[in-house]
Order: C-alpha cells, then structure tokens, then sequence
C-alpha cells in the first residue's frame, strides 16, 4: 500500500539545485503551494514591528508625499555619525545612504503589517543550497522573493524577511 504525504508539506522541501529550471521550479512550487503551508515548518508571521506604524499612522498624507518617500523613518540620524560636520550637512548625508528607505519599506514594501512568509528558508534572505524562493502574504495580497547564492555572485529580487523590498546582483568576494 502506497504511503501518502501532505503535499502542502512535502512540496517546499529544499534541494540542491543543480541548473536554472530547477530554480525556477522551486520558486513556482513555492508560488502554488504558499496558501496551503499554514501547519508546516517552512512558515514565519511577523507582527508589523513599530506600533505606532500599524493603522493609520502611515496612511493617507503621509504615504502620499512623495518627499516622505525619500527619508528614512526608521533610522533617525544617530550621534556617531559624521560629528564634525553641520547638522543640516549630517542628515542629508545620513539619507543619502539610503534614499528610498520609506519607499521600499512603506509604499512598495508591507514592513508596516503583519504578514506571513512561506518558502524553504522564511526567516532569512539566503536559503540552504545557495537557493532562496519564498512568498509573502499579508490578506489578500501575494509577493514573490528568490535568492541565489553561487561562489561568484550573491543576487535577490522580491520582498525580504522584513517586508522590504530589495534588488541586489553582487559579485562575492
């Protein structure tokens, strides 16, 4: 008699990739089987992590100024950085570092709601076997992440384990 599995569970269990379709097979699998993993252990649910962001406190006009866009709520300029230089210099400085912070934290990204994340590796950006494809899901919405390590490049594309999105094609030192 044969054995039968969940395949809710089964389907995300990560293996060595060897070519690009296999990769791609993974992340599509991982697509399907996203809305029926709820009681396996490829899961992660994350609480929006600021409070007072959930609701209203994003909505409206702030999400709407695009010049909110450019800043970096999350990180307001700190002590240690560039102590010698005039105050106004410091934090246009300190945004240049990350100009879309808001952006891709904010508007693209969901970090201000409680989502949940499915895949082979959901609580990181890089997953075993140098491969990484997991969804996210906050209510009705769906959103895609695939990573891939090789000992040449580092490179992801999708929403991260934060809620942020993110774009990266690196060569690894």
């Amino acid at each position: 008699m044969p054995t039968t599995t969940n395949p809710a569970v089964s389907c995300l269990k990560a293996q060595p990739p060897n070519t690009f379709p296999t990769i791609l097979y993974y992340f599509f699998v991982g697509l399907l089987c996203a809305g029926c993993v709820s009681s396996s252990p490829h899961r992660a649910c994350r609480k929006a992590t600021i409070p007072e962001y959930k609701g209203s406190y994003l909505c409206g006009v702030r999400k709407a100024n695009p010049a909110w866009w450019l800043a970096n709520t999350d990180s307001p300029l700190p002590d240690w950085w560039q102590p010698d230089l005039h105050p106004d210099k410091r934090l246009r400085s300190w945004n240049r570092r990350n100009p879309l912070h808001n952006f891709t934290h904010y508007i693209i990204g969901i970090s201000d709601r409680d989502f949940c994340r499915y895949g082979i590796n959901p609580d990181g950006v890089w997953g075993p076997y140098g491969i990484n494809a997991t969804v996210l899901h906050t209510g009705p919405i769906v959103l895609p992440f695939l990573s891939l390590q090789s000992p040449w490049i580092e490179a992801y594309a999708g929403w991260r384990d934060r809620g942020n999105f993110g774009l990266a094609l690196r060569r690894r030192d």
